[in-house]
């Protein structure tokens, strides 16, 4: 055993132990959530970058004629830089009206206030505002200094952001993203290092589970059975969000199932000799059994959807494909039977007493409504990417009391940060990859390759989540989503890439 390990892992190079440490050990750490965790992992993914960008002695790794559909990847990151750059007020008012009255408000220009302290300045406007103490002068503080011309937020320019730190961090963890795509999928593109990285991934992924399920039977309302978390919330395994949990699973099941679809048929040529098929369904059992235990109300929808489109997908003849539907028959009418055993079923009571069987009236629904206005308030440049959390609440409805971090929508979500410059972008990024993505599970698909085609699937699973949740704003999730996204186009590029 320890053998086949030391030879499935001899093909990796520095850059792969960066990036596999990065993305192993993040879920680990709360899902990465905390600034230490996730900085300390785009620190080892962009020094993984900086050992290959040494060896090749050049940026080709990145600029090659087959990685030009890349290019939008590039341009979206400039785009969230450029709106962190200080601009002319006259310049944001046009871009962006709504960002400029809002800073204004927030902001407000001191013109025709005497000058002085900055503090007492601002009392002095606020004092303005008060008919009763119009006119009156702010008690002098010893402490205050000497301002003859006040400089600060409040004046001069002002970026197209409304939360410009925010922005800030978001950007150094996309560049870190896209590093580890650009590396992972120039490495992976040998099929023995992609080999290695799909074993070590698996290997994460069935620790996650075991952990997930003895949390689930031991350590209810705490993390890692130390942590106490806020009464509202239903940690698992190391997640305090259980469809956070559920996203990894997402990822894993179907790509596990596909792998031992194909470990199965190899199995049955050497009578099970020396196969890791059994291990194998071992651990998408496992992995699928955590994904179901969590409280997610998508999850049982995504992994029985993605597994029975892996099944369709592989059947090879029209009897089996007829057998194959047979079976999601059965599976899913036993599914809808014993869905009362599941720990979503009690969340879905939840909803449906709390909304009066009333679709418009979930949280969601409301939040993305309230969005809309927002959506043409930041139609061209967006609020910011991370100003999302800060600017929704003067959207929401009257009453509504919620704190919105994230929209439970990554797409609309981005939309409002990043604006039609921002969308427009990331669609364009998104029809290169998927172009890219479809060909290669064509052609696994006729090579009856399983764990390409559930690779893929699992990818579709966690997009097809992003549409009401935001997995992929979780950097554990985001990492494991971008490393497995660019094992899945890992080679597929040819002559025509370039067009």
């Amino acid at each position: 055993m320890i053998d086949s390990t030391r030879a499935a892992v001899a093909p990796l190079e520095l850059e792969d132990g960066l990036v596999l440490a990065a993305a192993v050990a993040l879920p680990w750490a709360f899902g990465g959530v905390a600034p230490w965790a996730y900085r300390s992992a785009a620190l080892l993914l962009v020094l993984a970058f900086a050992v290959v960008w040494l060896r090749r002695g050049s940026l080709g790794l990145a600029l090659d004629r087959r990685a030009r559909w890349l290019l939008p990847a590039a341009l979206l990151g400039g785009w969230a830089a450029l709106q962190l750059v200080p601009l002319p007020a006259v310049v944001v008012g046009q871009l962006s009206p709504r960002a400029a009255a809002l800073e204004r408000q927030t902001f407000p220009d001191l013109a025709g206030i005497p000058p002085g302290p900055p503090a007492e300045r601002i009392e002095l406007l606020a004092l303005e505002q008060v008919e009763e103490l119009r006119g009156r002068t702010p008690a002098a503080r010893p402490d205050d200094a000497p301002l003859a011309h006040p400089r600060g937020r409040w004046s001069g320019w002002r970026p197209l952001s409304l939360l410009p730190e925010a922005g800030a961090e978001r950007l150094h963890w996309y560049v870190a993203l896209l590093a580890v795509f650009v590396v992972v999928r120039a490495r992976a593109a040998d099929r023995e290092v992609a080999a290695a990285y799909r074993w070590l991934l698996f290997a994460s992924f069935l620790a996650l589970a075991l952990l997930g399920l003895v949390h689930a039977a031991t350590a209810q309302g705490t993390v890692y059975w130390t942590r106490r978390t806020i009464e509202s919330s239903r940690p698992f395994g190391p997640y305090v969000n259980p469809a956070h949990f559920a996203g990894v699973m997402e990822l894993a099941v179907p790509w596990l199932a596909g792998a031992t679809w194909d470990a199965w048929r190899q199995a049955r040529r050497s009578g099970f000799r020396g196969s890791g098929a059994p291990l194998l369904v071992a651990a998408t059992l496992l992995c699928l059994s955590a994904g179901l235990a969590t409280s997610s109300k998508a999850a049982p929808l995504l992994l029985g959807g993605s597994l029975a489109a892996l099944a369709l997908l592989l059947a090879r003849s029209t009897r089996a494909r007829l057998a194959t539907a047979g079976v999601i028959v059965v599976v899913v009418g036993m599914a809808v039977f014993g869905a009362r055993i599941l720990p979503s079923s009690e969340r879905v009571g939840d909803l449906l007493a709390t909304t009066g069987r009333d679709p418009m009236q979930v949280d969601r629904v409301v939040a993305w409504g309230a969005a809309l206005p927002m959506l043409r308030d930041f139609a061209i440049t967006g609020c910011g990417y991370g100003a999302f959390g800060d600017v929704f609440p003067a959207y929401l409805p009257t009453g509504e009391r919620l704190r919105w971090e994230q929209m439970h929508n990554d797409f609309l979500e981005a939309a409002l940060s990043g604006g039609a410059i921002g969308t427009g972008l990331l669609l364009w990024l998104l029809g290169g990859y998927a172009r890219r993505a479809a060909r290669r599970l064509a052609d696994a698909r006729r090579a009856a390759d399983g764990a390409t085609v559930g690779l893929g699937l699992g990818l579709v699973a966690l997009t097809a989540h992003a549409l009401f949740d935001f997995n992929h704003q979780i950097p554990a999730n985001a990492l494991l989503f971008v490393v497995l996204a660019a094992l899945a186009v890992a080679g597929a590029d040819d002559g025509s890439e370039g067009r």
